[in-house]
């Protein structure tokens, strides 16, 4: 590796466009380089590669990483990602703050994206646009943000725009919702997705009732999750006892050497006594702290807060996190709308948990749909609804607001 590449991220301050050759034999390649006001690295783009990105980039990226911490943006645009850079690029994710990964306009043959997804790290925003991404890999892609994987957990926005998937992979995506409570922002707009595929994915962001395979699963999970939770306190719990005894032995030492036998005799059952009190109530409370900070709280995305039941059926509220759905440019028409019209009416009037806001944003042009209709003046009424309702006002706006709204009803 020539002193031109370490240069080229670790000199300057300012923002960098140039390039990077690993040797004299080796094309140039277009990096650029952007700092923050402080004149910290927080972004590495490659855009407009014509040729395929040696390895050993990415590789000196990752070395670089221990010294850049602000460095949370990744971008390979336009050409260059190959399927052993995507890979290195996997690698180094783990161990870095990168937040920000887009690889827009990047066909890969073998489809694996999904590497991005498979190990615990910082991810929060994946963009895929024009990757020529069909079913196939949509649903690995979809599968990876089950409740399960790491990635559930920490990626909020998903940008499949402008790819190859049609219904199959709208099913997938549509699973996907049923579990994952952390996304936030999904963009499938211009793809091949009609009616039949737009329903999968809105089924699932109202009430729907648990399969029992689901319910089965959440009771194994229960009782999983309690089993280790007994066997950690037990644990915690002898621990505690042991290092009680330790410190019991040790003072006892120090009040044979000073007390006669009656008066050491006396000692010990006063300290027996408290030990005893001890255990009957700090001990307890603090292995069950000891336990918590370990095993934490369960957790489960069809846990009792989520669910409820009616007539002998066990129903989940649906998925009311995510709360941007871009599907413009599909094949939809009415009847994606008149479902689009049932999933915004329910959230409109059902009690979110506090951390959910439901869908405040939909997006639909360029599909095949009504000029007008009662439908869509109603989703236009209730999107408009849900944005107020989550803007912070002060309590005279608030006033006014309702004084308002009097006058026009």
């Amino acid at each position: 590796m020539s002193l031109e590449c370490s240069d080229m991220i670790n000199s300057s301050k300012n923002n960098f466009i140039g390039s990077v050759a690993l040797n004299n034999n080796e094309k140039n390649i277009p990096v650029s380089t952007y700092y923050n006001y402080k004149g910290q690295l927080v972004e590495i783009a490659i855009v407009n590669c014509s040729f395929n990105i040696n390895t050993k980039i990415i590789k000196v990226i990752n070395l670089i990483l221990p010294f850049h911490t602000t460095l949370h943006s990744l971008k390979i645009k336009r050409g260059g990602l190959t399927h052993a850079v995507l890979y290195e690029i996997s690698k180094l994710l783990p161990h870095s703050n990168i937040t920000d990964v887009c690889l827009d306009d990047n066909y890969l043959p073998e489809g694996n994206y999904y590497l991005l997804l498979e190990k615990l790290n910082s991810i929060r925003n994946l963009s895929l646009q024009r990757c020529h991404i069909n079913d196939e890999v949509c649903k690995r892609i979809a599968d990876l943000l089950y409740f399960a994987y790491p990635a559930s957990k920490t990626l909020l926005t998903l940008d499949l725009a402008s790819n190859c998937i049609n219904d199959v992979g709208a099913e997938c995506l549509g699973m996907m919702l049923r579990q994952n409570r952390t996304l936030l922002y999904m963009n499938i707009s211009d793809n091949k997705i009609t009616d039949v595929g737009a329903n999968y994915i809105l089924t699932h962001l109202i009430s729907f009732p648990l399969t029992k395979d689901e319910k089965i699963t959440k009771h194994f999970k229960h009782f999983k999750y309690f089993t280790e939770r007994v066997e950690v306190y037990n644990r915690c719990k002898d621990t505690i006892l042991n290092r009680l005894k330790e410190e019991e032995n040790k003072e006892n030492q120090k009040y044979i050497r000073r007390l006669t036998k009656l008066g050491r005799e006396q000692n010990i059952d006063k300290m027996k006594k408290l030990i005893v009190h001890f255990k009957d109530s700090s001990i307890n409370q603090e292995a069950e702290k000891m336990t918590t900070e370990i095993v934490g709280e369960f957790k489960d995305v069809f846990d009792d807060q989520n669910i409820v039941r009616e007539n002998g059926q066990t129903y989940e509220i649906g998925n009311l996190r995510i709360c941007y759905l871009n599907i413009a440019y599909n094949n939809l028409g009415y009847w994606s709308i008149r479902k689009i019209y049932d999933v915004l009416k329910y959230q409109n009037k059902i009690n979110k948990p506090a951390e959910c806001k439901g869908l405040l944003k939909i997006v639909l042009e360029g599909n095949n749909l009504p000029e007008s209709c009662y439908e869509l003046n109603a989703i236009e009424y209730f999107l408009k609804a849900a944005i107020t309702d989550n803007i912070p006002l002060s309590e005279s706006h608030k006033i006014s607001y309702k004084k308002k709204e009097k006058k026009i009803t």
